[in-house]
């Protein structure tokens, strides 16, 4: 029961089509498309729209150090490594941009969500975690304190539980 996709949706391996790549569709896509496949969604420090993101604070230490560490090991890992700041202004434009979907794409997602926000993430507002929770029916919303979008590595044990507490959930529903 380990959840697959970055978006940490869990899916049947029921012989129906196979899903559409992440790149082209998204998620939500995938939910409205293939209702039946998803037994739910676990949703993390992600937006919907261009709205749910911050201005990234250039002066914050910790994303300094987080920056520095994807530089040596994109410079270790990737087929380019010289090219990070050009991967780095794709990705960033990226999410300026998208996802764009709207109240109504939201409402038509029929497994059930958690949404979790962290009291500081740095990258989404809290009140776009508030809008899916309000939006996506039955969401459920999950706030954590006193951590910040990193809230994995902060608090494993407590971000886990609340994960756990998600596939408990959707596996008492199957």
């Amino acid at each position: 029961m380990i959840p697959r996709d970055d978006d940490l949706a869990r899916f049947a391996a029921d012989g129906t089509p196979e899903l559409p790549p992440a790149d082209r569709d998204g998620w939500v896509e995938r939910e409205r498309r293939f209702p039946h496949r998803a037994a739910g969604v676990f949703f993390f420090g992600c937006n919907v729209d261009p709205t749910g993101t911050k201005t990234i604070d250039e002066r914050n230490p910790l994303l300094g150090r987080c920056f520095s560490r994807h530089m040596k090991d994109y410079a270790r890992l990737s087929a380019t490594p010289n090219d990070f700041a050009a991967f780095a202004d794709a990705v960033g434009a990226m999410q300026r941009s998208q996802p764009n979907y709207t109240a109504a794409d939201l409402a038509a997602i029929p497994p059930p969500v958690t949404i979790v926000h962290a009291e500081h993430d740095e990258f989404i507002e809290r009140a776009h975690a508030d809008y899916l929770a309000r939006t996506i029916p039955d969401a459920r919303f999950v706030f954590l304190p006193e951590v910040s979008h990193f809230a994995p590595l902060q608090r494993p044990d407590e971000f886990n539980r609340v994960v756990f507490d998600f596939l408990r959930a959707i596996e008492t529903r199957a």
